[in-house]
């Protein structure tokens, strides 16, 4: 049986290829495929990819991005992985006062997990990370809100690329976060990276 594995936030007021790596490239090449109910604007999206980029560099992870749409089953990738983007990823936000009662604690993403293995697919939910930063007021700016998503996928990455259930404690890691600790930028830590590296080769 299928359950997810899931990064929660505090609400507070502030594979599947058998392609090996290029040659003459020492990054491993990780696909994101990415299916969005509502496309997001570029500068969210922009953001959300380089926020990614950044995170994964010092584990040696070159990503490649792909639309569902766009993928004609022609391109093998060794490491693949497929996030859904529930909601609508762009600014400005749902009032903070439209959410129910269960976004005192929002699930902002999650990881599927069966028999004990991550598989390499995720859902993000945009309308509730747009909603959780609106008391700070970043979710109106595109970049911000675009770095945020991009921090939510990184966490949800290092469970899939790494098969593991368990959080650490470093802002990207653990299992739930506040407001003004995803508005930061966030890195994994030595051991994080070091095991995001072995994962890959």
């Amino acid at each position: 049986m299928a359950k997810t594995l899931r990064l929660a936030a505090l609400a507070v007021a502030v594979a599947l290829g058998c392609m090996g790596q290029a040659a003459g490239n020492s990054a491993a090449q990780l696909v994101i495929v990415m299916r969005f109910d509502v496309g997001p604007p570029a500068g969210v999206l922009e953001s959300m990819q380089r926020e990614v980029a950044s995170i994964l560099e010092p584990a040696d992870v070159q990503v490649t991005w792909r639309r569902a749409e766009q993928n004609d089953g022609r391109e093998l990738f060794r490491h693949v992985v497929v996030i859904r983007f529930r909601g609508a990823c762009h600014t400005p936000p749902v009032s903070w006062d439209e959410l129910p009662a269960a976004m005192e604690n929002p699930e902002l993403a999650s990881a599927s997990v069966r028999d004990g293995k991550a598989l390499p697919f995720a859902e993000v939910h945009c309308d509730r990370i747009s909603a959780f930063l609106r008391p700070w007021r970043k979710a109106e700016q595109s970049a911000a809100l675009g770095a945020v998503m991009g921090r939510v996928i990184a966490h949800e990455l290092y469970h899939m690329l790494t098969n593991t259930q368990t959080h650490g404690v470093s802002a990207l890691s653990k299992a739930t976060v506040t407001s003004v600790e995803l508005g930061r930028s966030g890195r994994f830590s030595a051991d994080e990276i070091e095991r995001l590296k072995d994962s890959v080769r």
